[in-house]
């Protein structure tokens, strides 16, 4: 078994995690609601109050705050601030070669005599990197890495973090948008308001609940019940059952080609669709301006579709009041007014997703619900994506990005190549 670098338990609002040598865990941060103390605590190594900790090492953090001398070299920032170095008096050509050294060794392309200042966001997390090796650090927090790196510049910055783990130091990668970083973690966890929500495993991810200490104590959860569908594709695929999301990574963004088309009914060579259990209702990509119309009144826009469901050319009066009624005191809003033009973009967001809880689909399908969308109105999309679970939807979300829909996933997926 794996030695444990770091092991907490109840710690502040309950969180318990483990992390051993050569391991990368990733967390995405809904909010950062404890997140600073959670790093900090790490840092100091000192006993929480509440909860229990372990760590074997030291720690340190690479986030957007340099933690270099910007007016010293590379080469004084690495060797004369080690806290091995004991020499009084500094022999310059000494420092410059010794650091040319270890920089060529780990495969760094950097120039010993460079101001640390002039660095890039990408060369400055390398060096970091480089210095917390050279220094002892056995843990390395790596808070919003992802955003500071350009797509140019992670496959280098990954690949080191890699080569890192493979030397058993372990690693906590803590972003709020993990599309990038998630490709190299072991496991991913859902933190949510001092948290863990949920925990995935490995580039697959298969939903896992948070673990009480150790990993043999993490167990499949799968929904009871007759799967609404099944999905294959030579050796991968999944099934989804009532009450379930299913995130499908796709970074190709194929979106509605492919998997989308055969999920929506188009013969496919490529995909297996089972779907022995109704209609799939689409949410596209972009819902405000691909799916409503906004001259129409909102009872037209949220009821339009329950004709063609119903068989029928109108809809009964009776039913209509009663929608009226029933979802619009849910929702929150007049349901009788003539047009969509003064709603808010959280209200038309509500019109969307309630008009599938009233269709009651056998299968739910979401194209990139997050893209495009300002924080608090990803929230409130990830809040309406739980609502259908909650009313027992099955729900498939096709993605090229995952922002933080894991935390309303119950397993993510990323899709294969062709």
């Amino acid at each position: 078994m794996k030695k444990l670098l770091l092991r907490l338990h109840g710690v502040g609002d309950g969180i318990n995690l483990w992390l051993g040598e050569g391991e990368i865990l990733g967390m995405v941060i809904e909010n950062e609601h404890g997140i600073p103390g959670f790093c900090q605590l790490i840092l100091d190594g000192l006993p929480p109050k509440p909860g229990h900790m372990e760590l074997a090492g030291k720690a340190a953090i690479i986030d957007e705050t340099p933690r270099l001398v910007p007016d010293l070299s590379i080469a004084e920032n690495l060797i004369v601030f080690d806290p091995n170095f004991k020499k009084a008096v500094i022999d310059p050509f000494k420092i410059i070669t010794k650091a040319r050294q270890l920089l060529q060794k780990e495969g760094i392309n950097l120039e010993p005599t460079a101001w640390a200042k002039g660095l890039s966001p990408a060369q400055r997390i390398l060096f970091e990197l480089l210095k917390a090796k050279t220094f002892g650090f056995k843990l390395i927090l790596l808070k919003d890495v992802g955003k500071l790196l350009g797509p140019a510049s992670q496959p280098e910055v990954f690949s080191y973090i890699q080569e890192l783990a493979g030397q058993g130091m372990g690693f906590i990668c803590l972003d709020t948008y993990p599309d990038a970083i998630f490709s190299i973690c072991n496991r991913t966890l859902a933190y949510r308001s001092g948290t863990i929500e949920k925990l995935f495993f490995g580039a697959g991810l298969s939903n896992y609940p948070p673990p009480a200490s150790l990993p043999f104590q993490a167990a499949r959860i799968k929904p009871a019940g007759t799967p609404v569908a099944k999905i294959r594709q030579r050796d991968w695929g999944f099934s989804i059952s009532k009450g379930e999301c299913v995130t499908v990574l796709d970074p190709e963004g194929r979106g509605l080609t492919g998997l989308g088309q055969a999920i929506l009914g188009k013969p496919s060579i490529k995909w297996e669709v089972s779907m022995p259990f109704g209609r799939v209702h689409l949410i596209p990509e972009s819902p405000l301006k691909n799916a409503l119309y906004y001259n129409q009144s909102y009872l037209f826009n949220l009821t339009f579709l329950l004709e063609e469901k119903l068989g029928k050319q109108a809809i009964p009066r009776k039913l209509l009041y009663s929608i009226q009624k029933e979802l619009g005191g849910e929702i929150g809003i007049d349901t009788g007014m003539a047009s969509l033009q003064q709603l808010k973009p959280k209200d038309l967001l509500d019109l969307v997703y309630y008009r599938a809880i009233l269709l009651r689909p056998g299968l739910c399908l979401i194209i990139s619900p997050l893209r495009g969308l300002g924080m608090e109105l990803q929230g409130h999309v990830l809040e309406l994506i739980k609502k259908l679970k909650q009313r027992q939807l099955a729900i498939i979300i096709l993605t090229a990005h995952l922002d933080r829909l894991p935390l309303a996933s119950d397993e993510v997926l990323a899709m294969p190549r062709d």
